[in-house]
């Protein structure tokens, strides 16, 4: 019963985390959002869009991503899915509707199969206690 329930708490350990944990995502604060880039702010003050600009690369400040209007680091991506920019992107799940990155990847890893081990407990140990004794 311990084993099931070590089981069943990492998994569900995991699920809260991917659910509700922040998996890297680059937020929108004074020094992420400025300075802003000439053409991005020549095209706001006049009432554009940002259609068909690309992201702006600064050697100091990474890359300025037009879609979230944020500067974020190299090893970040846009997410299309969630329209966020995320550090060390792995990919957008859509079983979880979330971001998989660096902060979340170890639990999204271990759900899987901390979720099957409890299962898989649950049946050997039914399996024993429904057997005839020998």
């Amino acid at each position: 019963a311990v084993l099931v329930g070590v089981e069943c708490l990492v998994a569900v350990i995991s699920l809260l985390v991917i659910g509700f944990g922040d998996p890297g995502i680059v937020k929108r604060t004074p020094a992420t959002i400025n300075p802003i880039p000439k053409e991005v702010a020549e095209r706001l003050r006049a009432g554009e869009g940002l259609d068909g600009l690309q992201n702006f690369v600064d050697e100091s400040r990474g890359v300025y991503c037009v879609k979230c209007c944020v500067w974020r680091p190299r090893n970040a991506v846009h997410c299309t899915t969630c329209r966020r920019c995320c550090r060390d992107h792995d990919h957008h799940c859509g079983f979880y509707g979330r971001c998989i990155a660096k902060k979340n990847l170890t639990y999204f890893f271990a759900v899987g199969p901390a979720g099957w081990a409890a299962i898989v407990t649950c049946i050997v140990f039914a399996a024993l206690a429904l057997a005839p004794p020998i």
